[in-house]
């Protein structure tokens, strides 16, 4: 492993420079100061069945996009609802869509289990 901030040679778990002093970041997080969206999370897996069935029974109202974090495609199922219930039928199929494989992970990138 190279120094990020002179390019000395340094062993593999070194911290801080020796020459330059200057800390180490660990190898697998990047840091850019105009980005926060490279900060690694730990999300836990969502279900498959559980949103598909959500979204079958409930899915004028969008609580199965909902619980895969898609807030906009959940708002729009609520706001097509009223409209001769196409938010309903929207709902129904997105539903079986989800447990048929069509959808493979849910807002943050994370695949469905």
């Amino acid at each position: 492993m190279k120094c990020i901030n002179c390019g000395q040679e340094l062993g593999q778990d070194v911290r801080r420079c020796p020459i330059c002093k200057s800390e180490q970041l660990p190898k697998k997080r990047k840091i850019r100061k105009s980005s926060v969206a490279d900060v690694e999370y730990s999300y836990a897996p969502k279900s498959r069945i559980i949103a598909g069935l959500l979204q079958i029974f409930f899915g004028g109202f969008g609580i199965g996009r909902f619980y895969l974090g898609y807030n906009g495609i959940a708002i729009g199922q609520i706001f097509t609802f009223p409209i001769f219930f196409i938010g309903g039928v929207w709902g129904f199929i997105d539903g079986i869509l989800i447990l048929c494989g069509q959808v493979e992970c849910d807002a943050n990138g994370i695949a469905l289990k």
